[in-house]
């Protein structure tokens, strides 16, 4: 009996051991005709239950069948449970990568399409774990065309938005509007464009952008459903996003039982169809974000009842429920988004109602309360805080509209009909948060971007705010003035943005001599030791608190990743002032084209020390050197 007629009866057996099948030396003497048989995976399983020996012998004729076995299904087997055993992949990894990268480049024909995509899926899988590995997989992906053939392009699409969501590399978008164009995966590359929209829009800074994100994911997510009607997570999505708009919006009271109906009857019959077949390891967190959408957003339709009441019977458990929403990212792992369009509704809720406030009053005063939010109901208290402070003249007690209430006469104020109460209330709201003015349009964005992220800090309030933003101020200037400086209007002083062996020392003096000449409110000083036993790069002295400038010469790109690498230092020097800084980088890149654009220069960094709970914030910048006339690009 032949090797392959033994795979044959162990394929219905279930599995047999190596020696079953008559031995390694055996199964080595008909080498080519086991490569190529349809039973890969009954191989691969019994030589992952070999003894180590027989292992390593094993291990070039699995790699010679991956490299030529024809049998879509049997691959797709046989690799999930090679990946799914360490030592057999282990042994065979080096090897196996450039095969698999080397089935995906042959994909002329259906068979081999599948195949191709299913080698994709292995790769992508090795990747997550396998850093090397990843670089080849996003080269991979980064050169997939409009020229795809459907069954490989369907397939593809789904990889390449798992990969984006991973590593968030920008070329995959555009691997993704290729596929886009391809029929059979229209529908799929829709949808992870879709997804890639929604998670960008949550971690946006302004609620601006947030809602304009929010909207184009749901016109992908209705694309993905004009291809395939049947999508139930498309409609989950779709779902969501209404539920997340309707709460952003300016109403005074919002009707969730429609949407929310919708996303639980999507999210029962997908989970009903998921039961069916096998989700790869892979699409499983995907699928577990979808229950915590639907968990988080039946937690918002309660809140919404709630918030519009001026007082609650079960006063504890509401609240617990109402604070884990103002922390909805520790829910939805999505980005800071959800913070922007949950926080606005729940603070002005408070503030309009009296009674709410003294539900958490009541409850801060507890000792024993939940001190897993405890934190959380501190800062909305100091919230609530800053805003009551806010507002132009004392309101009356549950007062709907206080913000009308305090520029308008009580009589004339109780005969503006609701709809333009609530209208003209968002509108004073967004005047009282207003900053100030500036004339540079993107100066004023990234300023109020940065401003909005820094509310989060306690310290981030009254006279050391306004200090604060008067240093935030003129350190974006800096920004502006050094990536539009010349030599005909400032000199030498910038010579060093156009060097390549430029140094942090030349960035600390041109900050320094800016500063002191621009900033009349503070002192600043260099190179001041004892602080945090280091020696501070910038020391800015304020009436009522100081400000630690760190500063970095940084060969590459100097990214929010690069910034992870700085951050403790810098953060480090917060320790017993207010945790407000600045992280400055050179950056010294030899760019092929233009420099960044100033609101990717410009970020937060939010960064608590290992044993700590309080976090720090710094506004992390970056200076691009080694800088080019744009001349030179032409």
């Amino acid at each position: 009996m032949s090797i392959v007629d033994r795979l044959e009866q162990a394929a219905r057996a279930g599995g047999i051991p190596v020696r079953a099948l008559g031995g390694v030396d055996a199964i080595l003497a008909e080498a080519d005709g086991v490569a190529e048989s349809p039973f890969l995976d009954i191989l691969v399983a019994s030589a992952a239950e070999a003894s180590p020996d027989d292992r390593t012998r094993l291990a070039p004729l699995l790699i010679q069948a991956f490299a030529v076995n024809r049998h879509p299904s049997t691959y797709r087997d046989a690799l999930e449970i090679l990946l799914g055993g360490d030592v057999l992949l282990q042994a065979m990894l080096a090897q196996l990568v450039p095969v698999l990268a080397g089935r995906v480049t042959d994909r002329r024909t259906n068979p081999q399409a599948l195949i191709a995509a299913y080698a994709l899926e292995a790769l992508f899988q090795i990747s997550l774990d396998h850093a090397p590995t990843r670089y080849r997989v996003l080269m991979i992906m980064s050169e997939l065309s409009d020229q795809e053939s459907d069954l490989f392009a369907e397939h593809a699409a789904k990889l390449v938005g798992a990969a984006y969501h991973q590593w968030g590399e920008a070329p995959l978008l555009d691997t993704l509007a290729a596929l886009q164009t391809i029929d059979g995966a229209a529908g799929e590359a829709a949808y992870e464009l879709a997804m890639a929209a929604l998670a960008r829009a949550l971690d946006a800074a302004a609620m601006d952008q947030i809602r304009e994100g929010l909207r184009s994911a749901h016109e992908l997510f209705a694309v993905a459903l004009t291809a395939d009607p049947g999508r139930l997570d498309a409609h989950a999505y779709c779902a969501i996003i209404d539920i997340l708009e309707l709460f952003a919006s300016n109403g005074a009271a919002i009707d969730l039982d429609a949407p929310l109906l919708a996303l639980e009857q999507a999210l029962d019959d997908r989970h009903e169809l998921l039961g069916i077949g096998r989700i790869p390891l892979w699409l499983r967190p995907r699928c577990d974000r979808e229950i915590e959408w639907c968990r988080l957003l039946t937690t918002v339709r309660r809140a919404a009842q709630d918030l519009e009441r001026p007082s609650w019977l079960h006063a504890a458990k509401i609240l617990e429920q109402i604070l884990s929403l103002y922390e909805a990212e520790r829910t939805v792992a999505m980005g800071r988004g959800l913070h922007q369009i949950f926080v606005p509704r729940i603070e002005a809720s408070f503030v309009r109602e009296r009674g709410l406030v003294a539900h958490l009053d009541d409850l801060l005063a507890v000792e024993d309360w939940d001190p897993s939010l405890r934190v959380t109901a501190d800062r909305l208290r100091s919230s609530i805080a800053r805003a009551e402070a806010s507002l132009p003249r004392i309101v009356e007690e549950n007062a709907r509209f206080p913000l009308l209430q305090g520029v308008l006469p009580d009589e004339e104020a109780a005969l503006v009909p609701a709809k333009m109460a609530a209208t003209l209330e968002a509108l004073l709201a967004d005047r009282a948060t207003q900053p100030r003015r500036i004339a540079n349009p993107i100066v004023h964005r990234v300023y109020r971007r940065l401003s909005t992220e820094l509310s989060h800090c306690p310290d981030y309030e009254g006279n050391i705010k306004d200090s604060f933003d008067d240093l935030l101020l003129q350190v974006i200037m800096f920004c502006v003035d050094r990536q539009d400086g010349d030599k005909r209007t400032q000199g030498t002083r910038i010579e060093y943005l156009r060097r390549k062996d430029a140094t942090e020392q030349d960035l600390q003096l041109d900050l320094r001599e800016f500063l002191r000449g621009n900033l009349l409110s503070a002192d600043v000083l260099a190179e001041i030791p004892g602080v945090a036993i280091g020696r501070t790069d910038l020391y800015v002295i304020f009436s009522n608190c100081r400000v630690i400038i760190e500063l970095k010469k940084h060969e590459g790109v100097a990214d929010a990743q690069a910034a992870k690498r700085y951050r403790s230092q810098a953060a480090s020097y917060q320790a017993t002032n207010v945790r407000l800084g600045f992280l400055g980088m050179l950056e010294l890149l030899d760019r092929p084209g233009p420099a960044a654009s100033l609101e990717e220069c410009l970020w937060i960094e939010t960064f608590i020390p290992t044993g700590a709970s309080m976090p720090r914030y710094l506004v992390a910048f970056r200076v691009p050197g080694m800088l080019k006339p744009p001349s030179s690009f032409s």
